[in-house]
């Protein structure tokens, strides 16, 4: 659904009970991770240290905290000239795509 036809059905007061109802109990994506980091946990607690305890969360991603990681000018550049060179071997190697 649009954007703009979200907000010709529904009014800015249901919306943000939609959002705290989502905050109380998540749906969607971040529920789904949720889910995933409780099997992930419970399947390795059982190997882990005496004392240690497996998290969810220690499974889950965690995209806001890439989004704030910052990068200087010459990893970016490094980083590019490392895409560009195996994307360039992938190509000599298997033609042009």
């Amino acid at each position: 659904m649009s954007v703009t036809r979200a907000q010709s059905e529904i009014t800015s007061r249901e919306f943000a009970e939609w959002q705290a109802y989502d905050r109380l109990d998540p749906f969607g994506q971040d529920r789904a991770d949720l889910r995933a980091g409780i099997v992930a946990a419970a399947s390795l607690q059982p190997h882990m240290k005496k004392g240690r305890r497996a998290r969810p969360a220690d499974f889950m991603p965690d995209f806001a905290k890439r989004l704030r990681r910052k990068q200087s000018p010459q990893l970016m550049e490094q980083k590019l000239k490392a895409y560009v060179t195996a994307h360039n071997a992938y190509v000599n190697r298997n033609g042009a795509a």
